[in-house]
């Protein structure tokens, strides 16, 4: 989801509230949610209730809570999941600290609102960003994978940006289920690519309690077809407290002496491109150092499961077939995807980029891969040239230019 930061009033329900009257199922939602309905009040529509109840979100001088995060991928009788603890702390309309642990995995995002940090504690390895980031933006770095589209929508929710309810094509009012021994309000979103569900405490103000969100209709192209693929996430959120006293030092972050600096250079235009080894569709190892003095080097690292990156690559592959004739050699870097779940992707969209497997994430991770599709051009030399994180509808024009210069800076050293 795209995200358009602002905080204001959203006061649409409370205002057809009062100027409306009827009694209706909907009565004892709008009760719930403070709305004071008359006893005869039309039904505000799904949209109009949750952007009351995210009005006291934008509210709140500070706010404690913690989550835990599930995932589920099922390929016919085969299971993977994936559990996260965490913590999150906000104050004001800037700072952060939110704290993630799976197993022997930990990583925290922390910004006092003029620098923000990343930090995972067992590798003792942390990144400073060097552009700071909107808190919504910053809150959706991790842990990405199956739950962006999760994070992404308790970040909009929680700083009031309206994008996540333009966005949904549809909006329904389910009714109330339970969540342990607790009745609460259900909502259901359809987006595009996956559908959500909220559910909210009917106390007042109601408090997001556990999201749900179902991305199996995006693995249902020709690419997955007769996989049985299933994907879903969820995320239940526990020890909400607002507006509680938070130390200002607890969103300040000094390096230990013994971490080290992740992606400072590695990921910076006109740095060496860390070197890789990796093997091809053949079982064949294709190495960076090979290339070195004699052609430019494009690495578009993708996954199929993922929306923007089957986008992006017909764009990357037009740029590779037009330019086949140039000094420059386009590989596409799968991550952690069985080879015949990529090579059906590959064969059904008609590509033609020779494919790398990158199945631990190693080179994604030496590279400050933290979305996909992310794309690099490194040089004849061996330094970086170009940076591109993301789709975009240009994405075809830039990657030409940045790779038409490459080589141009190339030609130019050999004159």
């Amino acid at each position: 989801m795209n995200r358009f930061h602002f905080w204001g009033s959203v006061i649409l329900a409370a205002l057809t509230a009062l100027l409306c009257g009827g009694t209706s199922a909907a009565q004892d939602t709008a009760t719930a949610i403070g709305l004071n309905l008359p006893e005869k009040a039309p039904e505000s529509s799904p949209a109009e209730q949750v952007s009351a109840i995210m009005q006291g979100m934008a509210d709140l001088k500070s706010l404690s809570f913690e989550l835990l995060l599930k995932s589920k991928l099922t390929r016919g009788d085969q299971i993977r999941e994936t559990a996260i603890n965490g913590s999150a702390r906000l104050k004001g309309q800037d700072k952060l600290r939110l704290e993630l642990r799976s197993g022997n995995e930990e990583v925290w995002l922390i910004s006092d609102g003029k620098v923000q940090w990343v930090y995972m504690p067992p590798a003792k390895r942390y990144l400073k960003l060097g552009e700071v980031l909107p808190r919504a933006e910053f809150m959706c770095k991790a842990p990405g994978g199956p739950f962006e589209a999760l994070t992404t929508w308790l970040a909009d929710f929680l700083h009031g940006n309206l994008v996540m309810l333009n966005q949904a094509k549809e909006i329904r009012r389910l009714p109330d289920e339970p969540v342990g021994s607790e009745m609460c309000l259900v909502y259901e979103f359809i987006y595009d690519r996956f559908t959500l569900r909220a559910l909210f405490t009917r106390q007042n103000p109601p408090i997001p309690r556990l999201l749900e969100a179902d991305m199996s209709a995006d693995l249902q192209d020709s690419t997955h077809a007769g996989l049985n693929l299933r994907l879903t996430a969820a995320t239940e959120i526990t020890g909400w407290q607002p507006n509680v006293d938070i130390a200002d030092d607890l969103f300040s972050f000094t390096p230990p002496p013994d971490a080290r600096e992740e992606g400072a250079t590695k990921i910076k235009v006109g740095a060496e491109a860390p070197d890789f080894s990796l093997p091809n569709a053949s079982g064949q190892t294709v190495r960076l150092a090979d290339f070195k003095g004699k052609k430019s080097v494009v690495l578009d690292f993708w996954a199929s499961w993922c929306g923007p990156c089957r986008m992006a690559m017909p764009k990357v592959n037009a740029v590779a077939n037009a330019l086949k004739d140039e000094p420059v050699a386009f590989y596409a870097v799968n991550l952690q995807e069985t080879e015949d779940i990529a090579k059906r992707f590959i064969e059904k969209n008609a590509i033609t980029l020779p494919v790398l497997y990158d199945r631990d994430g190693t080179v994604a991770r030496n590279y400050g891969v933290e979305g996909i599709p992310f794309l690099v051009v490194i040089d004849a030399n061996g330094k970086v040239a170009w940076i591109h994180n993301g789709y975009s509808e240009d994405l075809e024009k830039t990657l030409t230019q940045a790779v038409r210069k490459a080589i141009g800076q190339q030609e130019q050293i050999k004159k």
